[in-house]
Formats: C-alpha cells, sequence, structure tokens
C-alpha cells in the first residue's frame, strides 16, 4: 500500500515545477517529492466538502477559495514555487475554481452564476446561470466548451465559455436509483467525459461519449473520479454515502472502460479531506490534510448587542437550529461524517439530546409544526422528499410530500399550522418557493422564476410571507402579502438572505455581509418597513443546503452556529512527480 501522507519535507512548498514535456500530458521521469503548504494564519480553507482547489494544468498554480479573518471567502492564487499568494479581484463568495486549459483562467461559482476570472487581472465576466450553493465541479475543454452540472439533481450540460445557454447532454432522471451527475472530467482526445453518479444512497462513476450522448459505469463506491495520463483513475473512495478518507487508483482505458482494473489504496489512514483532491497534467497531486470539519460547529446564544454564550450541552457538528415554539426544546442537522447527517432534539434547559432520525443516510433540515407536536425535515432515503415525526419519538417517521427527486427544504408553518411553506430545488429554476396544504397534500406555487427563491417565512399573523430571492442579480430580502395579490416589496437594501420574523411580528431580520440586520414593520393595514438597523457582527455559519442557519428565541435572543477556529484543514499536502509512484504501482499490481 502506497502511503500518501509519506515524509512531508516542509511548510512552504520551494521546489521547482517540473516543466511539461510533448503534448503536456506525460509524467517526468525524476522521483517524486513530498511537499506541503501552510495557510497564512488569517485563511481558512471553504467551508464545504467539495472542491475548494485546483492546480493549473502545468502543475505550478494552486487556487484555492478561502476566508480572510472575518471577511467574505475568496479565491487565492498562489504559485507552487513561491511563498506568498494573492488574491483574485471579483471572486466574493467563489467557490469549486477550475482553470481553462492554456492555465490563463480560472472559472468558478458565485451569485448564482458561472463565472471566470483571467489570472493577469480584470473583472470577472459571466459565463452563464448556474445555482452556487449546489455547484459540484466543472470541467473547461481545448475547445472552449464548458461542462457542468447545474445543481445537485442535475444532469451535464454544455455551455461556451464565451457565455450563453447551457445545452443539456444527460438526463439523470430516466432511472430512478441515478438522481444526479456530477464532477465532469473532459477527457482530451477522447469525446468523451468522465463523471460522478449519486443514486441518493452510493456514488459511482461513468463515461459519458458526446457523440452519442450514452454512458457506461465504470466503478461502484468512488466519487470526484479523474484520468491522468499514466492510464489510471483516481477518485475518492465511499462506503456508502460516506467517504473513507483513502483515495483509490485503478488502471483505465478511457476508450474501453470495462477493461478497467482492480483498485488499490493510496492512503492507509483518514488524512484525506473528504473528495478533496485535484491533480495536474504535469503530474502533482494535491490533497488537504486533516479533519472532515465534522463537529466544527456549536450552537451559542447570541443577544442583540452581539454577546455571545454556549448552549447547554454538547452541540458539536450542530446546523439549521429550529427552536420549539416554546423555545423549550431544540431540533438541529447534526452532521456526524460527511455524507451522514442526522436529526436530533436537544434540551434547551438540561443540554440534553437524543436523535430522531433512524435511517442512516442524509435527514437534516429540521422544522417545528406551529404545535409543537411534530417536527418536519428532508430526507434522502427513498423515495426522498419531506418527512414528519412526532417530537415524543413513540412513532416512526412518515412521508409528507415528495415531488420526483427534488431537493424539499421545509420553511416555516403558517400561524394555524395548515399550510408549509417550502423550497423545492429544481434543476432548471433553481430554488421555488412552494406551499403544501396539510389538510389535503395539494401545493401551490408561490414565488417561481429563473432566479433563485428560498428560505420563506410566514409573518406571525400569517398575512404576509418573506423570502429571498437573487432576481436583482444579488441576492435580496422581499415580503408580499400571502396569499396575494401585490407584488413582493424589497426590505434590505444592499442585499441580504435568511429572513426571520420576532415572534411578536414587529421586526423582520436578515444576515447580509458577516451582519445581522433588522427592520422595524408593521403588519397591521398597509405593510410598512423601516431602514434597516445593523444589530451585530455575525462571523457566524451561513445559511446551510437552503435554509436559514439560525432562529430566534422567545425572549429575543439569536440561536446561531458558531464555527470553531482553525477546525478546518490548513495545510494543503502535495506530491511533485506523482506519476512515477503511478507507474510504480502499476507495475507492482496483478492484473485486473
Amino acid at each position: 500500500m502506497l502511503v500518501l501522507g509519506g515524509a512531508v519535507l516542509g511548510a512552504i512548498v520551494t521546489s521547482v515545477v517540473p516543466d511539461l514535456r510533448n503534448r503536456g500530458l506525460e509524467s517526468p521521469l525524476s522521483s517524486s517529492s513530498h511537499l506541503s503548504v501552510t495557510l497564512p494564519p488569517d485563511q481558512a480553507l471553504a467551508a464545504t466538502v467539495f472542491r475548494r482547489f485546483a492546480l493549473s494544468p502545468d502543475g505550478s498554480l494552486l487556487v484555492y477559495a478561502a476566508q480572510r479573518g472575518e471577511g467574505r471567502q475568496q479565491l487565492f492564487v498562489r504559485p507552487l514555487d513561491q511563498a506568498e499568494s494573492r488574491p483574485l479581484a471579483g471572486t466574493e463568495d467563489a467557490r469549486d475554481p477550475f482553470f481553462s486549459p492554456d492555465g490563463r483562467w480560472v472559472g468558478f461559482f458565485a451569485d448564482e452564476e458561472l463565472r471566470k476570472v483571467s489570472l493577469e487581472g480584470g473583472a470577472s465576466l459571466k459565463i452563464c446561470d448556474a445555482p452556487t450553493e449546489t455547484s459540484r465541479g466543472a470541467s473547461w475543454g481545448p475547445d472552449g466548451t464548458i461542462i457542468l452540472p447545474l445543481g445537485q439533481l442535475s444532469g451535464l450540460f454544455r455551455v461556451s465559455d464565451s457565455g450563453g445557454t447551457p445545452e443539456p447532454l444527460t438526463e439523470p432522471g430516466g432511472d430512478p436509483g441515478r438522481s444526479g451527475h456530477f464532477f465532469p472530467q473532459i477527457l482530451p482526445g477522447t469525446g468523451s467525459v468522465l463523471f460522478t453518479i449519486w443514486s441518493g444512497s452510493e456514488w459511482s462513476t461513468a463515461i459519458l461519449r458526446l457523440e452519442t450522448g450514452e454512458w457506461e459505469g465504470v466503478a461502484q463506491g468512488c466519487t470526484a473520479a479523474r484520468y491522468v495520463a499514466t492510464g489510471h483513475m483516481i477518485c475518492a473512495e465511499m462506503r456508502g454515502v460516506w467517504p473513507t478518507g483513502n483515495l483509490l487508483v485503478a488502471p483505465l482505458d478511457p476508450e474501453q472502460p470495462a477493461r478497467a482494473g482492480s483498485f488499490t489504496s493510496l492512503s492507509g489512514s483518514s488524512a484525506l479531506g473528504e473528495f478533496d483532491f485535484a491533480t495536474s497534467n504535469s503530474g502533482t497531486l494535491v490533497y488537504a490534510t486533516g479533519g472532515s470539519g465534522i463537529g466544527r460547529t456549536a450552537a451559542v446564544w447570541v443577544d442583540r448587542t452581539g454577546r455571545s454564550s454556549p448552549l447547554e450541552g454538547n452541540t458539536a457538528g450542530y446546523m439549521t437550529p429550529s427552536l420549539s415554539p416554546d423555545g423549550k426544546e431544540l431540533a438541529v442537522t447534526r452532521i456526524v461524517e460527511a455524507g451522514r447527517e442526522e436529526l436530533w432534539l436537544h434540551d434547551v434547559e438540561t443540554g440534553t439530546a437524543a436523535r430522531l432520525s433512524t435511517t442512516s443516510t442524509i435527514n437534516n433540515l429540521p422544522l417545528w409544526s406551529t404545535d409543537g407536536e411534530r417536527i418536519v425535515f428532508n430526507s434522502v432515503r427513498r423515495p426522498p422528499g419531506l418527512y414528519q415525526v412526532p417530537r415524543d419519538l413513540r412513532d416512526s417517521s412518515a412521508l409528507v410530500l415528495q415531488r420526483g427527486q427534488h431537493i424539499l427544504v421545509p420553511g416555516s408553518f403558517s400561524t394555524d399550522g395548515r399550510l408549509l411553506a417550502y423550497t423545492e430545488l429544481n434543476n432548471r429554476t433553481l430554488g421555488d418557493v412552494w406551499t403544501l396544504s396539510l389538510d389535503d397534500g395539494s401545493v401551490a406555487p408561490v414565488v417561481r422564476s429563473p432566479s433563485n427563491e428560498r428560505t420563506p417565512a410566514f409573518s406571525p399573523d400569517g398575512r404576509w410571507l418573506a423570502f429571498a430571492s437573487s432576481e436583482s442579480g444579488e441576492d435580496q430580502v422581499y415580503v408580499q402579502t400571502y396569499p396575494g395579490p401585490g407584488p413582493p416589496m424589497q426590505i434590505s437594501t444592499d442585499g441580504g438572505r435568511e429572513p426571520l420574523w420576532s415572534r411578536d411580528g414587529t421586526e423582520l431580520f436578515y444576515r447580509h455581509a458577516g451582519r445581522m440586520m433588522a427592520v422595524p414593520v408593521q403588519t397591521e393595514g398597509p405593510f410598512a418597513a423601516g431602514p434597516p438597523i445593523e444589530l451585530f457582527e455575525d462571523p457566524y455559519a451561513p445559511e446551510y443546503k437552503g435554509r436559514s442557519n439560525y432562529d430566534v428565541a422567545p425572549d429575543g435572543r439569536f440561536l446561531m452556529v458558531a464555527v470553531e477556529e482553525g477546525s478546518e484543514p490548513a495545510r494543503l499536502d502535495i506530491i511533485l512527480n506523482w506519476f512515477d509512484e503511478l507507474e510504480g504501482l502499476q507495475a507492482r499490481s496483478p492484473p485486473g
């Protein structure tokens, strides 16, 4: 077994990255070197399990998504033979970076768009609309084509790097078990694309033939696969929905993938950070060292001045808190490990907690009913959809709503408990706001557009619905009468997300650019809103999977999700001339 960690030669890479040979796809002949890059103390890698960094094709540049201090996340570029990185202007809130074939441009997702920016400077440019929160990788071909998914329940699409409307390539809906196509890689000279399939219960890898639109499976139990010029496929090993922390390698002929050889593990420990690795054409491998980020969060009370105090009990891994109507109990998403999220019920006074969910899959985004008797949540079990469970834990959960393979995010119950406002994550229109009647099970669209609408919240009197939308080009908070008629009214002034009402309905809260904002409102008679007021700096975990990531208690305090400093991997380990190790491994491996 080949261990990736090896001997780390220093905190900063000072070696010269090898030049490309011939077509830029052949392996250098010198032996490999194990090195590492330590991020500056004021930088933290983006808090996501998906791609946070990328290598240029020649292996000379590293681009990564990080947050500096309490500022916004953005992209940084660092030559591997230098000790300093620099920020890329125009990449605020960017994620999933990837390089152009010539290494002069970086593509990324931000503000519900696929964008690109030149490494030589200048403004970033829009390529097409694309969901940011559910971005799952992209690949830039030598002919100027970019292939990407458009959401977490999407097939693959292609679009010109000069802009345009994405053209569909695959449709996972034909098979109920294939609910999403992610992490594409255009294979040079083959007319094919390597990509990942997520079925709702397992991961697998396939190759798409662009000429015919047909694809065939390559392997089960792996994700984020990458083909390298030594004739190998590299991927992150999965056990069901959970990453093991290992990288796997197998011989692969892209023209005849059925001949892929047996897998060999490249890592004997859990050092790998989930799916996080990147390769270059020149034979460089980079991967995140350290934990998965599990347990990096904790629930805290925050008053209107920003003073914080911990919630009683162990709250490691808590996300999307939802307080019961009386404020005595807390339902949360608890991130147990990557790919496994559970529902927990937490007693606010005693600090004791009990698990609500019973299936070993993703159960998350809980929401209390108005009467406090049940909790509605999202689950990717089969069938995926909204489920509910009684708060007394005596009965098993029951399906409330299924909408094909769409992810449904519970947002808010009406005051009488007869309606549930929720977000439907749709491949074509991103997020849309719908309501579900608990009386007869019927659904109705409330805000449905090509923009991304989400986090609906009923006012306490039930007459108004607040939500966030990207219709203006950036997220803003709106309020509209429910059930209408009347157009939405913009409440935020320079951006806003995650609206929530005070318990008495006299204020509307939202978050923007690291600040908690409050807007005084009048809901009796004609709606009226005052100017937004900043309450406190907000260095807490942002919106999670289309759901607000805080709640408001009956006493007016906020229950926020704190992110522990230093819990995300701060070091990226690098192997130069890594192809030498692969070729040696291939020579030692038995035939597939």
